[in-house]
């Protein structure tokens, strides 16, 4: 270890370089709690690292798999109206190196899962007894990021896809 900053996570890492000839890191953490979890992808710049409650908080996260089946779509502000349920998970992230023979940033291309279903305030209690029964048919997506100005943002042709992963 050459230095410590309380707060920053860097378990599940993997260093990538960039244009200027430094690395950053690109991370994937996990944070929930009460029926709802979510596993980040983010990236941490060691020159200017920022402390968080939990992994993947902050600015610097540029994806998202949310899941909140835990909770049954329970509203307690408005019984009537549940939260639709989603389930998601990330299977695979993968740095892919550009083909150009010029020194580029690796695109990274993440392979997840989403799934959503629609609950009723009755489906809410039936889901408490029997939350297996309930749980949203999942289809798999790849999604690819491209290194834009010190992060990641999703390419062209997978910005529709992470709009739907981001629609909590």
């Amino acid at each position: 270890m050459l230095w410590y900053k309380a707060g920053v996570e860097t378990t599940q890492c993997h260093k990538v370089p960039i244009p200027d000839g430094r690395e950053i890191l690109v991370c994937i953490g996990v944070s929930g709690g009460q029926g709802v979890t979510a596993t980040d992808l983010y990236v941490e710049d060691l020159q200017n690292p920022k402390p968080a409650l939990m992994a993947g908080d902050g600015d610097e996260t540029f994806f998202e798999a949310f899941e909140n089946v835990g909770g049954c779509g329970w509203y307690q502000d408005d019984p009537l109206h549940p939260f639709p349920l989603i389930r998601t998970h990330i299977d695979q992230v993968e740095f892919l190196k550009s083909k150009s023979k010029i020194k580029s940033v690796p695109t990274i291309s993440v392979t997840a899962q989403f799934g959503k279903r629609e609950m009723k305030p009755d489906d809410v209690e039936a889901c408490m007894a029997h939350a297996r029964d309930f749980l949203p048919l999942t289809k798999s997506y790849q999604i690819n990021f491209l290194y834009d100005k010190g992060g990641y943002a999703p390419a062209p042709s997978s910005a529709d896809t992470v709009r739907m992963f981001d629609s909590r």
